[in-house]
C-alpha cells in the first residue's frame, strides 16, 4: 500500500500527540547532581630507617680476632604492621671470607652464621642489633691484606602478606670491609749490649709470605716528634730500615721472621721509652707497641712468637723468642689477670658495647648458640634467684634449714638390710668352702688311679712308655 504526502500529514499530528502525552512512556532518562562532602585519601608507606656504626674492620692473629658493631633497624610507618629479615653476603678473598662468622643479638633473640650465608628468621621486633664478627684462627691460608666485602641486606614487608607478594615493602643494604692482618711487630731491641745493633723484628702469622718493601715503621724522638723509617732492599738514607743480616730481603716468610736494622750507625730507639708503629703500603696501621725504660742487653718480645704477650728476654733476631724463668712467671701472672674477670669488669664491658646504641635484654655474646625468635635464652622462665626472692618475700623463715626428724622405723629397716647382707656374705663364703672341699675330694679320688697307672707304665717296655705318659699328662691337665 502506497501512502502519499497528504495522507502522512493527516497521520503525523495524532501520532505525535499520542507519543508525547501517553502515560507511563518517557523518551528521556532522569538525571540528578549531588554535591558530596570533602574526603581525603592517604596512601600508606613502609620505609626502613637504618642507623649503622660500622667502620672498616681489621682482624688477624696477634691483632684483635673479633670486632663488635651496632645496627639499628626501624620503620617510618606506624600504620602498617611489618616483618623483616637480615641476610648477609660476602665477596673477596675466598679463604678469608670463609673464615669469618657472625653473631647477632636483638634483645632476647640471638642468631649466628657465616658472613657469606648469615640469615635470620622473619622478625617482628625492630630496634637495636649488636653484632660480633670473628675469624677462625685455625684457617690461616690467607695472606696479609686479604679483604672481604660484607653486605647486609635488610628487607621488610607487610606482615599480613607473603614476603614476595606484599604490597608495601622496602629493602636497604649496609656494606663494610673486613681486612686481614697477619704481620706483627715481634721483637724490639732498643738498648743493645756492646757492639750489637738496634733492631725491629717482624713476624708473619699466615701461611703465605708477605713483601713489606715500602712499609713504614715510625718511632718517637726524644722530644716526642714522629720519625718515619722506610723498609728498603737498597737503602738510600741512614734512617732507612734494611735486613738485619745484610741480605737485602724485604719478604717475611710464612710463619717466619724478618729482623730489620737501621742503615746508618745512629741509634733511633729511645732507651727511656718509645712507641713503635708498623704501617703498611696502604697507609693502614698494622701494629703498634709502646715500651717503657729499655733494659740494656734485653729486648721486648712476644712469647710465643706472633701472638703472645710482650716480655723482655734475651735478643734473638730472626730466631724464635726464648722466655726466661722470670718471663714465664710474668706471663703466667698476666694470663691469670686476663682470665679473672670481676663482675665490675663485665658491667663495664657491657656498658662499653651498648653505649649509644640502646640497651640489650641479654649480655652480648655469652655464647654462639642460635636462638630463634620467641625462644628464651634461658631454659626456664624463672631463674633460681627469682624463685628465692619470691619465697623470701612470702615467708623469710621458709629459707631456714630444717633439722631432720628421727624415725625409729628407718633405723630398724637399715639394721634389717645389714643383717640380710651379712647372711648373703656368709652363704657365699659357705658355698666357696663347699666348692673347695668337693675339689679336694675329687683330687683324692683321682690320685690312686694316677699312681696305679704310673706303676703300670713303669713295667712296660720302653717303646710303649710314651703313650701312657701322654695320657697321664692329659688327665692331669
Amino acid at each position: 500500500m502506497n501512502i502519499n504526502q497528504s495522507q502522512l500529514r493527516k497521520i503525523f499530528p495524532p501520532a505525535v500527540f499520542i507519543v508525547l502525552f501517553l502515560p507511563n512512556i518517557s523518551l528521556a532518562f532522569l538525571s540528578d547532581v549531588e554535591t558530596t562532602k570533602e574526603q581525603s585519601f592517604t596512601a600508606s608507606e613502609l620505609v626502613l630507617d637504618i642507623e649503622s656504626e660500622i667502620n672498616d674492620i681489621y682482624l688477624g692473629p696477634g691483632h684483635q680476632n673479633t670486632s663488635i658493631f651496632s645496627l639499628t633497624i626501624n620503620t617510618s610507618s606506624t600504620s602498617v604492621d611489618s616483618l623483616y629479615v637480615i641476610e648477609s653476603s660476602a665477596n673477596g678473598d675466598d679463604a678469608f671470607c670463609s673464615s669469618l662468622s657472625l653473631v647477632g643479638r636483638n634483645g632476647g633473640l640471638s642468631v649466628s652464621g657465616l658472613v657469606d650465608s648469615f640469615t635470620t628468621t622473619e622478625i617482628s621486633t625492630f630496634g637495636n642489633w649488636i653484632f660480633q664478627i670473628a675469624y677462625d684462627d685455625s684457617q690461616l691460608n690467607f695472606k696479609h691484606g686479604a679483604s672481604c666485602s660484607v653486605t647486609f641486606s635488610i628487607e621488610t614487608w607487610q606482615s599480613n602478606m607473603d614476603r614476595h607478594d606484599a604490597g608495601y615493602r622496602d629493602l636497604r643494604e649496609v656494606a663494610f670491609e673486613v681486612g686481614a692482618r697477619t704481620v706483627v711487630l715481634n721483637e724490639i731491641l732498643a738498648d743493645p749490649d756492646g757492639i750489637d745493633r738496634e733492631f725491629i723484628e717482624l713476624y708473619n702469622n699466615a701461611n703465605e709470605p708477605v713483601d713489606v718493601a715500602g712499609w713504614i715503621i715510625t718511632e718517637l724522638t726524644g722530644s716526642g716528634a714522629v720519625t718515619e723509617h722506610i723498609i728498603k732492599s737498597t737503602p738510600t738514607g741512614a734512617s732507612d730500615l734494611i735486613a738485619y743480616d745484610g741480605s737485602g730481603a724485604t719478604t717475611v716468610p710464612a710463619n717466619g721472621f724478618l729482623a730489620l736494622r737501621f742503615n746508618g750507625n745512629s741509634q733511633y730507639l729511645n732507651n727511656d721509652g718509645d712507641t713503635v708503629t708498623l704501617i703498611d703500603s696502604q697507609s693502614k696501621i698494622v701494629d703498634s707497641y709502646t715500651y717503657e725504660t729499655a733494659k740494656e742487653g734485653n729486648s721486648d718480645a712476644r712469647v710465643p712468637d706472633g701472638t703472645g704477650l710482650w716480655v723482655d728476654p734475651i735478643p734473638t733476631p730472626n730466631e724464635p723468642n726464648i722466655a726466661t724463668e722470670a718471663d714465664l712467671v710474668k706471663l703466667s701472672q698476666s694470663l691469670s689477670d686476663q682470665m679473672s674477670v670481676t663482675d665490675e669488669d663485665e658491667e663495664k664491658a657491657e656498658e662499653s658495647v651498648n653505649e649509644g646504641v640502646g640497651e640489650s635484654e641479654t649480655p652480648p655474646f655469652v655464647d654462639n648458640s642460635a636462638i630463634q625468635e620467641g625462644e628464651s635464652s634461658e631454659e626456664n622462665s624463672g631463674s633460681e634467684s627469682d624463685v628465692v626472692e619470691s619465697v623470701t618475700k612470702e615467708d623469710p623463715e621458709s629459707l631456714e634449714v630444717e633439722e631432720p626428724v628421727y624415725d625409729e622405723s628407718e633405723e630398724i629397716d637399715l639394721e634389717t638390710k645389714d643383717e640380710e647382707m651379712k647372711l648373703e656374705d656368709e652363704d657365699a663364703i659357705d658355698k666357696g668352702k663347699d666348692d673347695d672341699i668337693e675339689l679336694e675330694q675329687t683330687e683324692k679320688e683321682e690320685e690312686p688311679q694316677l699312681v696305679e697307672e704310673e706303676l703300670e707304665s713303669a713295667s712296660r717296655p720302653k717303646e710303649v712308655i710314651e703313650e701312657p705318659e701322654v695320657q697321664i699328662k692329659e688327665e692331669i691337665l
